[in-house]
């Protein structure tokens, strides 16, 4: 709560920025033809980033171990 010079009271709340929703429009391989509209919170888009990067590192890792180049 936060009160302002008048003195009334406002009630105040604080937004998670990770928790906003965020659309994105994610087409479809192969086609010109549209695609679809998919919406979740910044903190599911980072989450989901960071595990498409981890299988990255893990498929170049294992390429590279198995001499595959």
């Amino acid at each position: 709560m936060t009160t302002t010079p008048k003195g009334t009271t406002v009630k105040t709340t604080a937004v998670d920025p990770l928790s906003k929703l965020v659309c994105q429009t994610m087409e479809t391989l192969g086609t010109r033809l549209g695609g679809h509209k998919v919406c979740k919170t910044r903190a599911q888009w980072r989450e989901d980033a960071k595990d498409d990067r981890q299988a990255l590192d893990r498929v170049q890792t294992q390429r590279s171990i198995n001499g595959g180049g």
